[in-house]
């Protein structure tokens, strides 16, 4: 209640300052019609007694040129947004400025708008590798605690856009070794060479003998599974931690199997999607100069779109 109250007395002094404080933000690309993503943003706004002045939508479309009249529009009211496939890579062209995140995976999936001299400038970010960085985190800390960063295997399992982010966020968190899979070695290699890696085209106990982190980030229907002896229960006792990008369904065929295999601690990818959400909206009050931000109401929306039966972790 406490923070709720001073959210709603910050804001309303914001207000006072600020001739415009209405602001529209949308989810891009196609298809996004199940996406948690507007009820985790406005449970945000709402947490922070900005609805509903700020609200988000979904905007569906494979055309970048939406996006692009948005920010180009006469008295805009739009604040930003999220960008999902297949616009991740469009849209960078025409933004005014990228992070370094956003260069080095080259994909943005968050848009910021910051006002200068009277006209917005938008900037493109990548929260996609925190959202894999953060609970990934979380559990090593857990089963690892002391063991270094330095001295972790990890895997990633694709050779897509979210692979890009995936190896990005493994190479910040300062594993050792980091592997590529794709059966098609030549894409496997096209990410390595980005980010310091080694391709891989199978997965044998020759070719890869024990992982600590495996991220995978190729789609729930392609049926992939790990092979057994990487998640199998160690002599040790340790856990190879698993996290899948895919968050519909819930449960997906390698975390079914993963989990199962009684060796791997799981990590769904609605975790992903709330932990990257929160770091959007970071960025978006960053810019605004609204700082508070409610991550347990942004977490249990999304968990909302989880029935409990289909949870495996509890985050």
């Amino acid at each position: 209640m406490f923070l709720f109250l001073t959210c709603l007395v910050f804001a309303c002094h914001f207000a006072l300052l600020c001739p415009v404080l209405e602001r529209e933000f949308f989810l891009f690309g196609s298809p996004i019609q199940r996406s948690p993503s507007p009820a985790m943003h406005n449970a945000g706004f709402k947490s922070v007694a900005l609805a509903p002045l700020f609200t988000y939508g979904l905007h569906d479309t494979t055309d970048v040129s939406d996006i692009v009249e948005r920010m180009q529009a006469p008295d805009t009211r739009f604040g930003g947004g999220s960008v999902t496939i297949p616009l991740k890579v469009d849209v960078m062209a025409h933004l005014d400025e990228l992070s370094p995140a956003a260069q080095a995976i080259g994909a943005v999936n968050t848009i910021m708008r910051e006002d200068r001299s009277g006209s917005p400038r938008w900037k493109g970010d990548n929260t996609d590798w925190l959202g894999i960085l953060r609970p990934i985190s979380k559990r090593l800390a857990t089963l690892n605690a002391d063991k270094p960063a330095s001295e972790l295997t990890a895997l990633v399992v694709g050779a897509g856009g979210t692979s890009m982010a995936a190896s990005y966020a493994m190479r910040q968190l300062g594993v050792g070794q980091l592997f590529i899979f794709n059966r098609t070695l030549e894409k496997a290699q096209t990410v390595a060479s980005r980010f310091h890696a080694q391709a891989l085209a199978e997965l044998t106990p020759e070719t890869l003998a024990r992982v600590d982190v495996v991220v995978s980030t190729i789609p729930a229907q392609a049926g992939f599974q790990l092979p057994d002896h990487l998640v199998a229960p160690r002599a040790d006792g340790s856990k190879v931690v698993v996290l899948d990008a895919a968050y519909m369904p819930p449960i997906t065929p390698m975390l079914a199997h993963a989990h199962a295999s009684g060796g791997a601690l799981c990590i769904q990818g609605y975790e992903m999607l709330y932990e990257q959400g929160i770091e959007q909206f970071r960025r978006w009050h960053k810019a605004t100069q609204v700082w508070a931000v409610d991550e347990e109401a942004i977490k249990e929306a999304c968990r909302q779109h989880v029935p409990a039966e289909q949870r495996l972790t509890q985050a």
